[in-house]
């Protein structure tokens, strides 16, 4: 499957993506588990990225660098309505992951 951008992308659930995130290795972070690895995704035609910054997690545009949401708590931003009321986690169905 390819993206908007013509490059490779995947598709996870919930499930695939906490393993990703390796967050069965953190149990005593299990309300706030750690980015182990910045994602790049697209979402309804328009490229994010879920990142570090500023000693917290936020969703930025990307290339642009413009902050969608951010939070100290991961499980909170990905679980939070951004999106017309939809969280990440809500529109996982949607991401395409590069």
């Amino acid at each position: 499957m390819f993206g908007p951008d013509g490059k490779p992308v995947t598709k996870m659930t919930w499930q695939e993506f906490t393993a990703w995130q390796s967050w069965d290795e953190f149990p005593e972070r299990a309300t706030d588990p750690p980015l182990t690895q910045d994602c790049v995704f697209w979402l309804r035609g328009r490229q994010y990225i879920i990142t570090g910054v500023g000693g917290g997690k936020a969703i930025l545009t990307y290339p642009e660098w413009e902050t969608v949401a951010a939070s100290k708590n991961l499980l909170q931003l990905l679980t939070e309505p951004v999106w017309q009321g939809k969280s990440f986690k809500d529109l996982l169905t949607e991401i395409l992951f590069t």
